[in-house]
């Protein structure tokens, strides 16, 4: 395959792969992964990521939090560099006030030479459920799941409220599901 063209390209409208694997805690920490795809970004030099929560609710798209780390450079790759960070999310910028919330992980790559590129975090592994304490609700549910694009994304489910409304849109979807064909 011929990728001449991507030498044309500006380093901030490239494609590029951020992944993240979730380990669980008190505080959720995301081990992010930034691939260089096409061997342009080494020049740059990534030193620092950004991770974004966009609320998928409403019209417009509200940040709720952002969580930063320095990248350190992996061991060389033969399909390029990768750089690594380890972020730690403040499991309080979930919480909206609303019982139930859904948000999309964004990232912001920011290179030494000035330019930063964008991109939704891919999900990688640790997926899963969460129940823990929390401030404003009591309890919450917090869901770390894979979208039909293969995104990272959080459900967050605040309250007996909240916790309700899941339960009763999984019941919703199990009676669709088990209902005879017509």
């Amino acid at each position: 395959m011929d990728l001449s063209g991507f030498a044309d390209i500006p380093v901030a409208e490239l494609p590029v792969e951020v992944r993240a694997t979730v380990r669980a805690g008190r505080r959720s920490v995301l081990d992010v992964t930034v691939r260089d795809l096409y061997e342009r970004l080494r020049p740059g030099r990534p030193h620092r990521i950004e991770l974004e929560l966009r609320d998928r609710h409403g019209e417009a798209v509200r940040v709720a939090g952002v969580g930063t780390g320095v990248l350190h450079e992996e061991a060389v790759d033969p399909d390029g560099g990768s750089w690594s960070a380890a972020i730690a999310l403040d499991n309080t910028l979930l919480s909206t006030g609303e019982p139930f919330t859904v948000w999309d992980v964004w990232a912001l790559v920011h290179l030494r030479d000035g330019t930063h590129l964008e991109t939704k975090v891919a999900a990688g592994v640790g997926l899963g459920r969460r129940v823990r304490p929390d401030l404003r609700h009591g309890l919450a549910l917090a869901q770390f799941h894979a979208t039909a694009s293969g995104s990272l994304a959080i459900r967050f489910a605040g309250g007996v409220n909240g916790v309700r409304e899941v339960l009763d849109a999984r019941l919703r979807r199990r009676r669709a599901g088990s209902r005879p064909a017509r």
